[in-house]
């Protein structure tokens, strides 16, 4: 028997036992004006099946307690909240109401999610430039090429708090369809032969399916897609793992003073490092998750996983 599930666009305050299967869809933190360091709350932004939206807070007595428990792009099952007037916060909805945790409060993560996410509401630029007037209460988002920033200016709030605003010029996606773009990437896949991906997609060679179309499909094997990386999701020390130096294979606790590879036997003194990073792809029809391994990885941003980490050791040290 499914089980049902409240509709986030039902909120009301008249009962407390709600029960939320969501996606997070945005998700960040607010730190003390005072002191960065200093964790304030965390806010997120809640999205149903049916796509409507809710903003739900952790107040700082909670925010221990959850913090980097639930995580962006992630679906939960959610229940107990308390429903409040959302007039006093930032408007990321146009739910009349937000939610609260409590102490109550219960998050399952689903390890199967029973629909696709669809966490973006892109607007092409030049609509946005068009439009009369903006919706301030609906986070929209964009896909362009940062080419600039002005000067950051100093701003007052309306709660009379002294901050500062720095604003970025973006550039559309219909005049960067005449430019050269490295924004476009593909999942891995292994090509035969030294002809490179790219070659294989201009001779007709492979088929490049939609997000929705692999979301929707039964058959299993290797898939090309063609989409935007819109969301890294590494956090400290989940964007690498320790391997073999021979070979790609996993290698964990070390037996005696050396690793060895339960894969081809190789032993050595210390691991290597690999890339092993989590991104979400977005391609018009829909947004997926990837793992990029390290060839990939590479490729992207032009260096190994060994010298960023032995850049992080230096910096800790001094």
């Amino acid at each position: 028997m499914t089980k049902v599930f409240d509709k986030l666009m039902d909120v009301n305050a008249r009962k407390l036992d709600w029960n939320f299967q969501v996606y997070i869809v945005h998700l960040w933190e607010v730190p003390n004006i005072f002191n960065i360091n200093d964790i304030n709350g965390i806010e997120m932004v809640l999205q149903d099946i049916q796509g409507g939206r809710i903003q739900a807070s952790i107040t700082k007595p909670l925010v221990k307690k959850w913090r980097g428990k639930i995580l962006e792009f992630k679906m939960y099952i959610m229940t107990h909240f308390i429903v409040v007037d959302k007039k006093e916060k930032t408007r990321t909805t146009n739910n009349k109401w937000s939610i609260n945790f409590s102490h109550r409060t219960t998050v399952q993560p689903v390890v199967k999610p029973s629909y696709p996410l669809k966490a973006f509401c892109f607007k092409p630029i030049p609509e946005l430039l068009a439009a009369e007037k903006l919706e301030d209460s609906v986070l929209i988002d964009v896909i362009g090429e940062v080419i600039g920033k002005e000067d950051p200016r100093q701003l007052i709030t309306s709660k009379g708090r002294e901050t500062k605003r720095l604003a970025v010029i973006l550039e559309d996606l219909e005049r960067l369809s005449s430019k050269p773009s490295n924004s476009a990437r593909i999942s891995q896949v292994s090509s035969r032969g030294p002809r490179s991906g790219a070659d294989e997609l201009r001779n007709g060679d492979v088929v490049v399916k939609t997000i929705e179309e692999v979301l929707s499909s039964t058959q299993e094997g290797p898939t090309w897609i063609a989409g935007t990386i819109v969301s890294i999701n590494a956090g400290k020390d989940d964007w690498f793992y320790k391997s073999c130096r021979k070979c790609p294979k996993k290698v964990d606790t070390p037996i005696g003073n050396r690793y060895e590879c339960e894969k081809c036997g190789h032993t050595h003194g210390s691991a290597s490092f690999r890339f092993k990073v989590e991104v979400m792809v977005y391609d018009g029809t829909g947004s997926l998750m990837l793992l990029m391994w390290d060839r990939e990885t590479v490729q992207f941003c032009g260096r190994q996983a060994e010298q960023i980490k032995n850049e992080e050791v230096i910096q800790n040290i001094h």
